[in-house]
């Protein structure tokens, strides 16, 4: 699923997140929910090879926090993510760990 707010005149200038997010110890990565803080709407999950990307996400020459959350798994966050103008940005891939004493699944 994703979420693709209308585009802004105020900042016609956009940019793509795309990554992998992976779950240790686990073979299916689906269901992770990306989010931009700070930008309502601006948000996705990944599908079962932890693939997601976030279109249109307006470039307002700042930098962003990513965030990356599932149950059962701690919070994974990527920190002074750059936006490049009608480029896509190239994110490193994140791993979350399971939280002590959570299921982890079949």
């Amino acid at each position: 699923m994703i979420r693709r707010p209308p585009r802004s005149t105020l900042f016609p200038y956009t940019t793509l997140f795309r990554s992998v997010v992976l779950l240790e110890g686990q073979t299916e990565h689906s269901n992770i929910v990306v989010a931009v803080e700070g930008l309502t709407g601006y948000f996705t999950v990944t599908d079962a090879q932890g693939n997601y990307k976030i279109p249109s996400v307006p470039a307002r020459n700042k930098r962003f926090r990513l965030t990356f959350t599932k149950a059962g798994y701690s919070i994974g966050v990527q920190d002074d993510v750059i936006v490049y103008k009608n480029l896509e940005t190239p994110l490193a891939k994140i791993t979350l760990e399971p939280e002590a004493g959570a299921f982890k699944g079949v």
